[in-house]
C-alpha cells in the first residue's frame, strides 16, 4: 500500500506541477527591470528617448527625485486618467521609494496597453544611495 500511495502522491504532484506551469503568466515583452545604473546610463545617453515616471505622492517628490522626472501619484484617483494621455508606444520608466508602487503602476499600465515600460529596481532608495545627482 505504501508503494501505491507513493505512486500517486507523485502522479498528483505531477498533474499539479503541469497545472501551476500551465496557468502561469507568460513572460510579458512590453516590461523589463532595470537597476540604477542602468537608468543613469539611459539618462546619460539617451535622455529624450524615454519618459521618466515617478510615481510616489507629490510630497516625496518635491523631498528630492531624479532630474527630468515628472510625478504622478499611483495611490491618487486620477493616476489612470493621467497615464492614460501618454502614447501606449512612448518608452517609459517608472520608479517609487522601493519598488512596490512601481510595480502596481507597472501593472495598470500594461492593462492599458502600454508597449515599453521599463521598472528601476531599488526605486528612490537605490538611487539615492548611490549619491547619484538629484534635482
Amino acid at each position: 500500500m505504501t508503494r501505491r500511495a507513493g505512486r500517486i502522491s507523485a502522479a498528483l504532484f505531477g498533474v499539479i506541477s503541469l497545472i501551476a506551469s500551465a496557468c502561469s503568466p507568460a513572460p510579458d515583452s512590453s516590461y523589463r527591470e532595470v537597476s540604477v545604473s542602468d537608468v543613469k546610463e539611459i539618462l546619460t545617453e539617451k535622455p529624450r528617448d524615454y519618459r521618466l515616471i515617478d510615481v510616489r505622492t507629490p510630497r516625496e517628490f518635491d523631498a528630492g527625485h531624479i532630474e527630468g522626472a515628472e510625478n504622478i501619484d499611483v495611490q491618487a484617483s486620477s493616476f489612470r486618467q493621467i497615464i492614460s494621455e501618454i502614447p501606449r508606444d512612448e518608452a517609459v520608466i517608472v520608479y517609487c521609494r522601493s519598488g512596490n508602487r512601481s510595480a502596481k503602476a507597472v501593472g495598470i499600465m500594461q492593462e492599458l496597453g502600454f508597449e515599453n515600460i521599463s521598472e528601476m529596481k531599488d526605486g528612490w532608495l537605490g538611487w539615492s544611495s548611490e549619491q547619484v545627482e538629484t534635482e
